[in-house]
């Protein structure tokens, strides 16, 4: 059986011992036991810390040194870390707190070996009392009473037959005290306690052991007779020590309080409390503060809280002011909650995690310290954890706005925008004038999409954090997502004014400076982002985009190179090399590119398949087919290169081997994209004429995810070929299709002159040689960058227009919330991608769709006078051709005659394509797709 704690066994004292085998590879809680029990030690503490797997796993990475001097069994010591112990890293150095194991007290009568011989102690050498051999042993039999293990030894496994109402059994005593109390002098002094022994003889438990005075024991028999299992100790035990073994009772821990408090007014004073052993940190008298606040967290900051500190006391921990105790080992709970805030403030969370710990023992309802230690959990990165103790604080006490605002923050880590929205706006209706709130509230609605709602929280912030440079980031970013791009500009460059060092503004400032086609001031934000971190790659790849637009592509491909010296796996960069290499008309350099980078990094993946697909995309297929054999021969035949290899087999004329090799079963595997296996098999279905078993085996998967449209555009051809009437329901190639005039702009006069003017400027942007490797047109340019964002005032223009004509296209569709076009029918019109495409004599578009849009279009600016001519099919608009070669005849389902200031709208996943023309002169278009959903 594996044990689900992670154990560590750590020595007090390496006097006089011999190294303990404990260390190295052993994973069994019995292994570590019977090595202790084997050597014997006299001293020992032992500690775990939070499951992390489901196997027992020991700290430590070397051999531990043990003390064998029984002299010192019972008496104080210091409790040691090995510093190459991983509890000794992962505490940052400190030395961890430890749980000591104590045996029962001497006279205890036979039903006391039910009450556990655990007690939270600390490392202090001034409060510690580490416990002898035998103790173990008795930890290693509530062990097995928990969990209901066998025991390697006979008769002790014979006691224990039914766990959990097992009870311990006396056996006659046989050390040398047989039983009787006995005295012995404290080290050092004239003291004396009282103390008792025992041995362990087969199933024998008699007493050997003294109790060290001032400690208190976790009873246990509760928990055992009632067949339950341990109750947690209430998240107080600091480094979450043996938390899956054994937990206090905090019921039991108030009533001895209770008890103990009952007495004192009875005797007319106050007894001593050991609760300074639980709180060494706290021994000393601290600072006298007033009623000042002690700070709860705005957001990752500190501003207020409702806790409020008491004049100062020390030692004891408790509620409130009216049971705070008095006298010098009293403190009080909210001094401690001070002391943790403190120490969150200076950065050291893992003692103010333990601190909180210890408080949450004494007080587990206590609001202020269950919202501190869950904004340690967030510290640390686990915003699971932080949600639960934000929610448990407010369970205690609901009006807590500072703690709806951190919950909110835990729940938008973990991507639940929603739940955070919801915490916000409790936050706002406890405390109307929360700027921090306001300000994470319409974060969390721009993570939803809806930037609108966005923009009016962060009004409302702007109140109360005027110059707040992340607001304004904020706001920046929901301006560029909806396209007004000088008041993103504007909002940035306030962002980056009150924050010069704040690289996320330079970086979204270096972005919305791109879209507005002023790629040289683009390029200087990513330079300064750049000075400020020069390690992040992203920022590299940006600023090579700018250069690339720009058209500076030798400083382009510097810094591509650059990043790719540093991270060959960087797909983003490799992606963009290729692109510049092949549209710079240097496709036959890529082989040399792709060989130098592999003989670095021979073992990168993403280079290989980044190798591959650069052949693909220039029909190199043979090539391309030996650079994925021997991508396989070093990392086998895995899914990416299962795809590669499918659809350079197919694209060369051998379907047959392509769907051989795509294995529906590793759909969605990593790496691939959604569905990747069913489109690939469905363009093999086609080429191989099997209409009907493609759409078969494609249809399921279109059903079960209607808003991929890639689905849907291999599934109409399917269908059609395969005479099913489903695919006129899916398009209607007359009525969804739709050539259509766009008025023109005010004051451009005809349309001749508006689109003459407008050929101009689209021709400046047009600066790359050859078409972009991954794209349609054969034998043209293709502009880079979001078109409609640009600023100058004829594109401008020509947006607006455009969207009014789209407008009223949408607005005679008919609503049909099944259908996969249908179904988004709305008139608040955004682009999701916009560009220019020049094509020169003879160029063409192959048959294509667009899985990212919703509306995809043609508007034609400039023609030659061929594709005017209607005796001729030169450079129409056609429909309806299947992308791959089938063996029937396929012909267009419908053609447009292409003119000068026409717009052709259609459904984004409806396949189209041009016919070449045989003019020299150029035909010109904008091109865009309407965004499928608007949040």
């Amino acid at each position: 059986m594996q044990y689900t704690t992670e154990l560590l066994a750590l020595p007090v004292s390496s006097a006089g011992g011999q190294a303990s085998e404990l260390a190295r590879k052993m994973r069994y809680f019995d292994a570590a036991l019977a090595g202790l029990r084997e050597a014997r030690p006299a001293r020992w503490a032992i500690a775990d810390r939070t499951m992390v797997s489901d196997e027992t796993v020991l700290f430590t990475q070397q051999p531990c040194a043990i003390s064998t001097n029984r002299r010192t069994a019972g008496c104080r010591a210091r409790t040691a870390v090995p510093e190459k112990s991983l509890l000794h890293r992962r505490n940052e150095g400190q030395p961890a707190m430890a749980f000591h194991l104590h045996p029962p007290a001497a006279k205890a009568p036979a039903k006391d070996l039910d009450r556990a011989g655990l007690i939270l102690g600390d490392p202090d050498p001034r409060s510690a009392c580490l416990p002898p051999d035998h103790a173990i042993v008795q930890l290693e039999i509530i062990f097995r009473a928990r969990i209901g293990l066998p025991d390697a030894d006979n008769a002790r496994r014979e006691s224990f037959r039914n766990p959990l109402d097992a009870r311990l059994r006396w056996r006659n005593c046989r050390c040398p005290c047989a039983g009787r109390a006995r005295t012995a002098p404290r080290r050092g002094t004239g003291a004396r306690r009282q103390g008792g022994c025992c041995a362990l003889r087969g199933d024998e438990i008699v007493r050997r052991a003294r109790k060290p005075p001032g400690l208190e024991f976790v009873k246990l028999e509760d928990r055992l007779e009632a067949g339950q299992p341990f109750a947690r100790h209430g998240e107080a035990v600091a480094g979450k020590i043996f938390r899956e073994i054994v937990a206090a009772e905090p019921a039991l821990r108030v009533a001895r309080r209770r008890r103990e408090q009952g007495r004192a007014g009875k005797n007319g004073k106050q007894e001593s409390s050991p609760l300074h052993t639980m709180f060494p940190s706290l021994s000393a008298t601290p600072r006298r503060l007033s009623s000042t606040r002690a700070g709860c967290f705005d957001g990752d900051g500190v501003s207020r809280t409702s806790a409020v500190i008491d004049k100062p006391s020390c030692g004891r921990i408790h509620r409130s002011k009216e049971t705070r105790m008095r006298g010098p080992t009293t403190i009080s709970l909210q001094q401690a909650l001070a002391q943790a805030l403190a120490l969150l403030k200076q950065g050291d969370s893992a003692r103010a995690q333990t601190l909180l710990e210890r408080i949450l023992h004494h007080a587990p309802t206590q609001p202020d310290a269950l919202q501190l230690i869950g904004l340690v959990a967030r510290g640390r990165g686990d915003n699971a954890a932080a949600v639960d103790w934000f929610r448990r604080s407010l369970a205690a006490n609901p009006a807590q706005p500072h703690v709806w605002n951190n919950l909110g923050n835990a729940l938008c880590a973990l991507g639940r925008h929603g739940e955070a929205i919801t915490a916000y706006e409790k936050a706002l209706a406890l405390r109307a004038d929360y700027g921090e709130a306001w300000l994470n509230l319409g974060l969390a609605r721009a993570a939803t999409g809806a930037h609108e709602a966005a923009l009016a929280g962060y009004d409302r912030a702007s109140r109360h954090l005027p110059a707040s440079a992340r607001l304004h980031n904020a706001r920046g970013v929901s301006q560029h997502a909806l396209e007004r791009l000088e008041e993103a500009e504007a909002s940035l460059r306030e962002a980056v004014r009150l924050d010069p060092r704040d690289l996320r503004a330079l970086n979204n400032l270096g972005n919305v400076l791109r879209d507005l086609g002023r790629d040289e001031e683009a390029a200087g934000a990513y330079r300064q982002a750049l000075a400020l971190a020069p390690g992040r790659e992203h920022l590299r790849v940006a600023l090579a985009g700018a250069w690339f637009t720009a058209g500076r592509f030798d400083a382009a491909e510097a810094t591509l190179r650059d990043v790719l010296a540093r991270t060959p796996t960087n797909e983003t960069a490799l992606r963009d090399m290729v692109t510049l290499l092949v549209t710079a008309g240097r496709g036959e350099d890529l082989p040399d590119f792709f060989e130098s980078l592999l003989e670095t990094a021979p073992e990168a993946l993403p280079v290989w398949r980044a190798y591959a697909e650069a052949l693909w995309h220039l029909e190199r297929h043979a090539a391309g087919l030996a650079v994925v054999a021997r991508a396989e021969r070093r990392f086998g035949r895995v899914p990416v290169l299962a795809l590669l290899r499918a659809r350079l087999h197919a694209d060369s004329g051998d379907p047959a081997a392509a769907l051989a090799v795509l294995d529906p079963a590793q759909e969605g595997a990593e790496g691939l994209a959604p569905h990747a296996i069913m489109i690939e098999r469905a363009r093999a279905h086609l080429r191989l004429g099997e209409f009907a078993r493609g759409a078969a085996e494609l249809e399921p998967v279109a059903r079960a995810d209607p808003e991929d449209y890639a689905l849907w555009a291999y599934l109409e051809p399917l269908w059609r070929l395969a005479g099913d009437p489903q695919a006129d329901w899916l398009l209607d190639y007359e009525r969804f299709i739709a050539p259509l005039e766009v008025p023109v702009p005010p004051g451009q006069g005809s349309v001749a002159a508006f689109n003459a003017a407008l050929a101009e400027c689209l021709s400046a942007l047009h600066v790359t040689r050859v078409q972009p490797p991954d794209q349609t047109l054969r034998g043209g340019t293709q502009t880079y960058g979001r078109l409609f964002r640009r600023s100058e005032p004829l594109i401008r223009a020509l947006r607006d227009a455009i969207t009014e004509t789209i407008r009223g296209f949408v607005a005679k569709l008919p609503e049909d919330p099944e259908h996969p076009f249908l179904r988004y029918r709305h008139l608040d019109i955004r682009f999701a991608g916009s560009w220019s495409v020049r094509l020169h004599g003879e160029g063409f578009h192959v048959s294509h769709f667009h899985p990212a849009g919703w509306i995809s279009s043609a508007y034609y600016v400039a023609l030659p006078d061929c594709v005017a001519d209607p005796a001729t099919r030169d450079g129409r608009l056609h429909f309806g051709v299947p992308p791959v070669e089938v063996p029937v005849a396929a012909e267009p389902v419908r053609e447009i005659q292409p003119r000068v200031g026409m717009l052709a709208l259609f459904p984004s996943y409806c396949w189209h394509g041009t016919v070449p023309f045989s003019a020299k002169s150029a035909r010109l278009t904008v091109a865009f797709d309407v965004a499928r959903r608007v949040r």
